[in-house]
Order: structure tokens, then sequence, then C-alpha cells
């Protein structure tokens, strides 16, 4: 009985591969968790009453605390995942910036010092002294490493998104969603505030609600990237 050929069957044996391959060089794949955290808020609103939603998507509802979950998950995964020839520095820096977004997410800098580390009132006033040293280490760390990443990829990523690259283009989806979400973080405020114009109850809850769950598909984006890299970027 003849044998195929080896060759013959690797069309066969790489088709998974290739399937996966062209699924994750999608340049647009990124877009998917936004874009579905927009439905999945608007249908919470037609869906539920404005007191439920709100109760949902408050401050450490069930809604944030998945988001806090999958940043400091994303970096121990980012961190467990280096090969050889890796930048370390690189990679710790990056870790510590999800981190950081973890520890946002949970308030932890509220918990410690019952406010913002990031304002300078926090520094001049009546505060333990150890309470300042470590709340001014930390931003150091995390400004430092911020600014580490930047300018280590912001480049690169600039150069990819010219080039119409996969990878570039998530790195560019996350950073506009998050923009959004901020935005969306501080309108009802900025009208109120600032216009005198207060919105209804329900566009308020509807508005913090996207918020909240826009903030949700952030480290999901994040994954996204992460797998791309890994591929090799599917430019």
């Amino acid at each position: 009985m003849t044998r195929p050929h080896p060759d013959s069957q690797a069309p066969f044996l790489s088709a998974p591969h290739l399937a996966a391959t062209s699924f994750w060089r999608s340049r647009y794949l990124a877009i998917a968790p936004p874009v579905l955290a927009l439905l999945f808020a608007l249908g919470l609103w037609l869906a539920l009453e404005p007191a439920r939603l709100k109760e949902l998507t408050a401050e450490g509802g069930l809604v944030e605390r998945p988001t806090e979950l999958l940043y400091f998950a994303l970096a121990a995964v980012m961190w467990w995942w280096r090969r050889p020839g890796d930048d370390l520095l690189g990679w710790a820096a990056l870790c510590i910036v999800f981190v950081a977004f973890g520890a946002r997410e949970m308030d932890l800098h509220k918990a410690w010092t019952g406010g913002s580390m990031l304002k300078l009132s926090f520094y001049l006033r009546e505060a333990p002294l150890v309470q300042k040293l470590v709340s001014g280490a930390v931003v150091l760390i995390v400004a430092a490493a911020g600014v580490f990443v930047i300018r280590r990829h912001a480049r690169s990523v600039w150069q990819g998104l010219r080039r119409r690259e996969t990878l570039a283009t998530t790195v560019a989806i996350f950073l506009v969603t998050m923009i959004v979400s901020k935005v969306f973080d501080r309108s009802i405020n900025i009208l109120a505030e600032d216009f005198g114009i207060v919105a209804p109850v329900a566009t308020g809850v509807l508005v913090g609600a996207v918020e909240e769950i826009l903030e949700l598909s952030l480290p999901l984006v994040a994954a996204i990237g992460f797998i791309q890299h890994r591929r090799g970027n599917l430019s």
C-alpha cells in the first residue's frame, strides 16, 4: 500500500493554524469589544430600571470588578509569557502600567490616601510622612513606566498606522476607547458645573453605564493586542 507523501497532508494539518492566523490578522478585530460594550450598555439601559442599572455599574459593582481583575490577569500573563529575546525593561514597564490601571479601577489610591495621590494638596496637607513617601514613590514609578512605554513605542506605532499594520491599529483603538470612556465619565459633571445643564436621571445612568462598560472592554482590547504581538504583529 502506497503511503501519502508527508507534504500532501500539510494543508490539512495547517488549516486550523491558518484559520486562527487569519482571525487575529483582521485589522479591526480590536474594535469588537468596545462596539459590543456600547450595544450591551444600551441594551441594559433599555431592559433595566435606572436604579438597578446604576447599582450594577456603580463603583465596585458587578461591572467594575471584572475590569480590575482583567487588568491584573493581563499583567500577570504578559509577565509569565515572556520570551528569552524580549525586552525585559519594556515588558516590566507595560505590566506596571496595566497593574496601575487595575489599581486605579479598585480605587486603591483613595483607600490609601483618602483622596488623590496626584494632587499637590495631598502632599501639603497634614498626613503621615510614610503615606506621602509611599504615594510619591508609586506615582513616580508609574509615571516613569508610562513615559518609558510612550518613548519606546510611540514612533513605531505611528509608523505602523501609516503602514496599516494590525497591531498598531489595535493600539490606536485602545487609546481612542480610553479617551471616549473618560469623556463619558466627565461629561455629565462638566455640563452641570460649567454650563448649568442638568441631565435627566435616565440620561445620567446611561452615560455612566456606557463609561463603565467601555472601560471593561479596554483590557480585552489590550489582550487582543498582546496576542497579535505574540503572533508576530500580523501586519
